[in-house]
């Protein structure tokens, strides 16, 4: 029988669908097929490299032990692998070969159904590490670099921020979840659990942006607190509206006796009477309890209408305004105090614009929220008020749904705090993000209408959907 050429059989190794690699007696490649590029590489570009260099940075040790087992007592070489891309990417892989006393014959069979995991990981909106016991990232999915400054890591200790010593810590202590917040302001929850393949062992940790929750328990706890302050703020107006109303009689028989000279002195005293009982009027308004009427509200429509009750406004203060509508924009409210609320924040946002000299901007976005209902469990959809106004100070950020509390040198300090008591009376949540001169987004949370809202608003709801 005829032997084929070594041409032939050149070719015949080049179409093989496994990398064949031949290695010399330290372990760098003097061979390899086309198959190379399974890997990314070309077989040029591997030459003369060791081959640990294709093999994940956890399992070189273990290869090179293999290698030297099989040289010096004639074993055949079999392991599952980690193979490592030019990119830097993983893939599982078996390794076959055997040492003839010169030189390594490797054989390289890529398991790419095993990477069909790593396809779904890498669409995660959540990013997923796995390390192994140095600490060494083995693998994680763009996300992570989506959100640690679009870079590629190799160990922990590279992330950002020192995130990484705080997992390895966490990881050290054994705790299985952990929460973090990062420079930005946004909230992660970290998941930890022991990862275990056949080519693998270590720790796999699931970052989860969890900042929309977050913002979900510190308005719930808002709500608390200040409907508590509107119910004093109420009853010390109800306490100062009777003295008040004595000094003016009693400043009103004062000036009946004075001299022209002294007059005005009491007349600025009645002004400044006049003015706080106007504001304790106006918080008997805003907090005495109202019916609330609950219907289908279109956030839409009632966006435009507010657009062209401010539209005079807006041309006079070259503010350019602009609206986003990414959902069905219907909810469960009152779409009166839906409107109040609204007018309100836009009214604000134009009070803040029109003080900065650069660009004049509001926009209201209307989406759908990935935030649920804390009670019903029902989606929310979210209405927010951005600006490039002026923006709030970071020591006031707390204080903004104060009743009285502003910074406006003819604020009445109730505007936002009407808008929190509607919000609540609602159902709904309020939250507010901010830098100081750059500007500030205010978001409202109301009910997507949805039958298991039911649970807020009681069996009214039926009429609504």
């Amino acid at each position: 029988m005829k032997l084929p050429e070594v041409k032939k059989l050149q070719e015949l190794i080049n179409v093989s669908s496994e990398i064949l690699l031949i290695l010399d007696r330290e372990g760098n490649i003097i061979y390899s097929n086309k198959s190379i590029n399974l890997l990314g590489y070309t077989p040029e570009e591997v030459i003369s490299k060791p081959f640990s260099k294709l093999v994940a940075g956890h399992q070189r040790l273990n290869i090179e032990k293999k290698l030297l087992t099989s040289a010096k007592k004639g074993k055949k070489i079999f392991y599952k692998i980690l193979l490592r891309t030019k990119e830097a990417a993983t893939l599982s892989g078996e390794i076959n070969g055997v040492h003839n006393g010169e030189n390594y014959f490797l054989s390289i069979k890529v398991i790419e159904n095993e990477n069909v995991p790593r396809d779904i990981l890498d669409t995660l909106e959540s990013g997923i590490l796995l390390v192994d016991e140095d600490m060494k990232i083995i693998y994680h999915n763009p996300y992570v670099s989506h959100v640690f400054e679009n870079r590629r890591y190799t160990h922990l200790k590279q992330l950002p921020y020192g995130i990484g010593q705080k997992v390895e810590e966490f990881i050290k202590r054994g705790a299985q979840t952990a929460e973090i917040q990062i420079p930005s302001g946004r909230f992660f929850g970290i998941r930890f659990a022991k990862f275990e393949s056949a080519s693998f062992s270590g720790i796999m940790i699931h970052f989860r942006d969890i900042t929309e929750q977050k913002l979900m328990e510190r308005a719930m706890a808002e709500f608390d607190r200040f409907s508590s302050l509107g119910q004093l703020a109420s009853g010390l107006a109800h306490e100062i509206k009777n003295p008040l109303a004595g000094m003016k009689l009693m400043a009103l028989r004062l000036k009946r006796e004075l001299n022209n000279e002294n007059k005005e002195i009491v007349d600025r005293m009645i002004r400044q009477i006049d003015r706080i009982d106007s504001l304790i009027k106006t918080l008997f308004s805003q907090v005495k309890a109202q019916m609330v009427h609950f219907t289908k509200c279109n956030l839409e429509n009632i966006a435009e209408d507010i657009r062209e009750l401010v539209s005079t406004e807006l041309l006079k203060n070259g503010i350019f305004f602009d609206m986003q509508v990414s959902t069905r924009p219907f909810v469960i409210a009152d779409c009166d105090q839906v409107h109040t609320i609204l007018l309100n924040l836009v009214l604000n946002a134009i009070d803040s614009v029109k003080q900065v000299k650069g660009e004049r901007r509001i926009e209201i976005v209307i989406t759908n929220s990935p935030a649920k209902c804390p009670n019903c469990g029902v989606p929310f959809i979210s209405l927010e008020v951005r600006d490039t106004g002026t923006g709030i100070k970071k020591e006031d950020i707390d204080k903004i749904f104060y009743p009285f509390f502003t910074t406006k040198p003819e604020g009445t300090g109730l505007g936002l705090f009407l808008v929190h008591k509607l919000v609540k009376e609602n159902k709904g949540l309020i939250n507010v993000k901010s830098q100081y001169n750059q500007g500030s987004t205010f978001i409202v949370y109301l009910h997507s209408v949805n039958a298991g809202a039911e649970a807020c608003f009681g069996e009214e709801i039926s009429s609504v959907l």
